[in-house]
């Protein structure tokens, strides 16, 4: 401990100088005094090298706790919580890449809120902007697993990525979470608001000939198609050649 350290000094020389000035002699009690002064020295010392290091330990800590706490900013939506566009674009790469190597299915599901511009204009930014954090919240928590992601992807819309999961998984989840934000309402003013959302999905299995672009291209035009048939609805994009229907009931 540190009052070991700053006593092993003193009792190692506090015998010596005691015999020093119990024999009396003028060089006894000079050596004593320069062994004083020795002692006074190396506790100093002591003290200024343990402060100095414990000062660059706590220094290395928090620059080290600063430095996570900016890349978690980084890569996280400031109103949601939500991972960003940022973070989910290097995530989809990855597991695209991922998929590629290991030959298993990628789902994405593109989530967009309906009517969000008329709440905003009806209920204030300050409303809209708690609705996208509940909406948030609900759809990760429709979401059980580790490797699941879902991201803000801008303004009201909001994107899953669903690695190792076929087609009628993805759809599975996305009708969970489509009669979640049904079931879902935020109050204003005493008054409840509902809300519903629009989900359209794309599974592949990707090979290296085609970009992952184009899975989320499939998904949007799946989102875009749920919104003018209606909305508050779940679409898959058109089947194609990549798309594959494996697997079955593999997600709960």
């Amino acid at each position: 401990s540190r009052t070991v350290r700053l006593l092993f000094p003193v009792m190692f020389l506090a015998p010596v100088t005691s015999t020093l000035y119990w024999r009396g002699t003028t060089d006894d009690v000079i050596l004593a005094s320069m062994a004083l002064v020795a002692i006074a020295y190396i506790i100093l010392t002591a003290k200024t090298a343990s402060h100095d290091y414990w000062q660059a330990i706590s220094s290395q800590i928090h620059a080290e706790h600063h430095a996570a706490e900016m890349e978690k900013l980084s890569i996280t939506d400031q109103l949601t919580r939500l991972k960003n566009r940022s973070y989910f674009d290097a995530r989809f790469s990855e597991e695209w890449k991922r998929s590629v190597r290991q030959k298993t299915p990628l789902s994405i599901l593109m989530i967009d809120l309906d009517h969000f511009k008329s709440l905003n204009d009806t209920y204030g930014h300050m409303f809209g902007d708690e609705v996208l954090r509940v909406v948030a919240s609900v759809l990760d928590e429709e979401l059980h697993r580790d490797s699941d992601l879902i991201a803000r992807y801008g303004g009201e819309e909001f994107v899953a990525l669903l690695p190792d999961t076929d087609e009628g998984g993805a759809r599975l989840i996305g009708e969970r979470m489509r009669k979640a934000i049904h079931a879902t309402h935020v109050s204003h003013e005493g008054k409840l608001v509902h809300l519903s959302c629009s989900v359209g999905g794309a599974t592949a299995l990707p090979v290296r000939e085609e970009e992952a672009g184009s899975l989320l291209k499939r998904a949007d035009m799946a989102l875009y198609q749920a919104k003018e048939n209606g909305r508050n609805q779940y679409r898959a994009s058109a089947p194609s050649a990549k798309i594959i229907e494996v697997r079955p009931g593999k997600r709960p």
